[in-house]
């Protein structure tokens, strides 16, 4: 019995329920087992019959019925997966309310509705108070000038340093989402800056009038732009000494940041990304090499940390340098353009399988980087 209730309820009850033609009825009967569940007052045995009510009710029921549904179970973390995907996939008045809040819902669960949603249930991914860059790039991708602007009054997203940092990375080839984002949103000044480096030579007056950014702070973040561009000079035949000296002439300038030497790797540049890490570690590089060839995973990330690379990259760091030794013994002299085509296939792919943290910010790296006039890797 569901004392909590004050009514019994048991498996026939939940066909009852469903045939019954009292709308009013089976509303507040909705309600209670919505308040038993979210207040955790059900026993074991009576929260398998609650539950399979609300997975048929999230199924079969009239649409006030489902609606009240969402409504009542949005903020709920110990809902089932299959109950609030089928919710937020649901008609607009059903679905907004779980595409807003519900924390059950993943980011490959938010991308297919992105994919064929209107533009009420996008809005309402917009407003979620945590939204991952890779649902964010795909709401802009909808090309929606309300969707966009609902994404950009987010202040949650935009004060969300890594999130909002690895959605401008993976926007920045997109000339009109960025104009979109230096017009609409109202970005801290380290953001402002970043900008810099990552949108095209074309709309950069248009951020430094925005933003009151001097010619001698815009030329410096232009010039850390370049300087990742040097990078497409190191190939095969470049001597050891020429990359030492390349990463030491940025390091003392204050250049070799952790987003640099991951550039580096997604180009492919193990030498450069072994003498920067050593560099950055402040350790020989010979330590440094038997760290990443013979220190397993666990000398990897050792080295990763103490040169401050964060610890949120560390496995696809490793996925990355695993796949530019498979494609060195493939193909000794492959162009660099090809190699970061190449990656960005190989990463895919294997997102498409198995779940890594910020997978997604190396494949824009190389997409990125596959755009630069470069010679070979190695």
């Amino acid at each position: 019995m569901m004392s909590s209730m004050g009514v019994s309820l048991t498996r026939n009850d939940v066909f009852e329920l469903l045939n019954s033609h009292d709308n009013l009825h089976k509303m507040a009967v909705t309600k209670k087992i919505c308040h038993g569940f979210n207040y955790k007052l059900y026993a074991q045995d009576e929260l398998e019959i609650a539950i399979e009510i609300l997975r048929i009710l999230s199924e079969k029921a009239e649409t006030n019925i489902r609606a009240t549904l969402s409504e009542a179970l949005k903020l709920s973390d110990d809902l089932p997966h299959d109950i609030a995907l089928t919710l937020a996939k649901d008609v607009e008045e059903v679905a907004i309310p779980m595409l807003q809040f519900s924390g059950v819902l993943t980011d490959s669960d938010l991308l297919d509705v992105i994919y064929s949603a209107d533009v009420q249930k996008l809005i309402a991914i917009t407003r979620r108070e945590k939204l991952s860059h890779i649902v964010a790039k795909g709401l802009v991708e909808k090309d929606i000038e309300e969707v966009t602007e609902s994404l950009l009054e987010n202040r949650e997203f935009i004060n969300n340093k890594d999130e909002f940092e690895l959605f401008i990375e993976s926007c920045a080839d997109n000339e009109i989402v960025m104009k979109r984002i230096i017009e609409r949103a109202s970005l801290p000044t380290t953001l402002s800056e970043k900008l810099l480096v990552e949108v095209s030579g074309n709309i950069l007056q248009q951020i430094r009038a925005k933003y009151n950014i001097t010619p001698a702070k815009l030329n410096k973040y232009v010039s850390h732009s370049l300087e990742i561009s040097t990078l497409s000079v190191i190939d095969h035949k470049s001597r050891n000494e020429e990359i030492d000296y390349l990463v030491s002439h940025l390091f003392n300038y204050g250049r070799l940041t952790p987003s640099l030497v991951l550039s580096a790797a997604c180009m492919g540049r193990k030498r450069f990304f072994i003498s920067a890490i050593a560099r950055r570690a402040g350790i020989p590089k010979a330590n440094a090499i038997m760290l990443i060839e013979k220190g397993g995973q666990d000398g990897l990330h050792a080295l990763l940390r103490k040169a401050g690379i964060p610890a949120k990259l560390f496995e696809v760091v490793e996925l990355v340098l695993h796949l530019i030794d498979e494609k060195k013994k493939q193909e000794p002299d492959v162009e660099a353009k090809d190699f970061c085509a190449w990656l960005a296939e190989k990463l895919e792919n294997f997102a498409s399988k198995k779940s890594v943290e910020y997978i997604s910010y190396m494949i824009a790296i190389a997409k990125q980087s596959q755009k630069m006039d470069m010679v070979d890797i190695y």
